[in-house]
């Protein structure tokens, strides 16, 4: 049944769909309701965004209400929806939501990690497609964001497999969904980030698991790139060489298996890749730390000859191609 509603809701014109919102907001509340599985939430969220689009005048304060519920799920559900009604382009919406928008952005600081983790996504989102609705509220986001990239020991546990411990992270998805919201802000409000701390929670970054290190390398090579966006990482460049060097020496177990080879192999290349593009911003070689690093890590030593090659490849992609997908 919930399936058939939303083939309905998604196939239906805005102005088909109006008169019958009153009808059918009851029957998607109730199912967020009366469920524990997440795919049906999602379904729910994705309908609620369509509606919203839709006819926002009797959805928006509908929502609103929910995003109080004293049921997490309910709020991530509200706060979900917003990522299915924003459009690339006009929208009934713009007249709206951005005098509101932190009443769903603001669940960043949420008690519960799904609600987080739907905040985050939303923030993306917003960011992505319609960066002006962040034009009086992205402040005070900052904060909660930003938070959200730190590694917590309290989410971090051990399962015990028998003869083996494996070590499970649950905040590692947030985290992930954190750096990636602090990659569409820095393409779509960029002139709007106080970049020294932006910077600093990426240096944090390079010291967490490989899938951030990735993430924070990415970041790096597109600010060392950008003349805005290089003078930032010019001023951090002596705290940002030691956790690179660390990545680029680090040595992996005998008994270390093909994924844990390549994931290794690949992080090094990504860090070498990340020095490269640090050490042509003007002024680089100024800086002791990160000049000792390049001279006496990456261009001496066991590194010399991939460095070489990193370096070959860097000069020899087309201008505008992406640092990071070379080689």
């Amino acid at each position: 049944l919930l399936q058939a509603l939303k083939e309905l809701i998604l196939s239906a014109k805005d102005e088909a769909l109006a008169p019958h919102v009153a009808a059918i907001l009851p029957l998607l509340f109730t199912q967020a309701e009366g469920t524990a599985e997440e795919g049906v939430r999602t379904v729910v969220s994705e309908c609620l965004g369509k509606l919203l689009a839709a006819a926002p005048a009797a959805v928006l304060p509908a929502l609103r209400e929910r995003l109080s519920h004293e049921a997490a799920p309910m709020r991530a559900v509200a706060v979900a929806s917003l990522r299915f009604a924003i459009v690339d382009g006009p929208s009934p919406l713009d007249a709206r939501l951005p005098e509101v928008i932190v009443d769903f952005l603001g669940h960043l600081s949420d008690e519960t990690l799904k609600v987080r983790h739907a905040s985050l996504l939303a923030l993306s989102c917003v960011a992505h497609n319609k960066p002006a609705y962040l034009s009086a509220s992205l402040p005070s986001l900052l904060g909660p964001l930003y938070e959200e990239t730190a590694k917590k020991a309290e989410l971090v546990h051990q399962v015990d497999l028998g003869p083996f411990k494996h070590t499970v992270d649950d905040g590692l998805e947030l985290r992930k969904a954190a750096f990636e919201c602090m990659d569409t802000l820095l393409d779509a409000c960029g002139d709007r980030l106080e970049l020294p701390r932006f910077v600093e929670r990426l240096i944090a970054g390079l010291t967490d698991d490989y899938d951030i290190k990735m993430q924070c390398h990415l970041i790096l090579c597109k600010m060392a790139t950008r003349p805005n966006t290089a003078p930032a990482l010019l001023a951090l460049l002596d705290q940002i060489c030691e956790p690179l060097r660390k990545s680029v020496v680090a040595k992996l177990k005998d008994n270390a298996v093909k994924q844990e080879i390549e994931r290794h192999d690949e992080l090094v290349r990504s860090g070498m890749r990340v020095s490269c593009l640090l050490a042509r911003i003007p002024g680089a070689e100024g800086h002791v730390k990160f000049d000792q690093y390049v001279r006496g890590t990456l261009k001496q030593g066991p590194l010399a000859p991939r460095y070489e090659a990193i370096l070959a490849e860097v000069d020899g992609a087309d201008d505008g191609v992406d640092p990071m997908m070379v080689g």
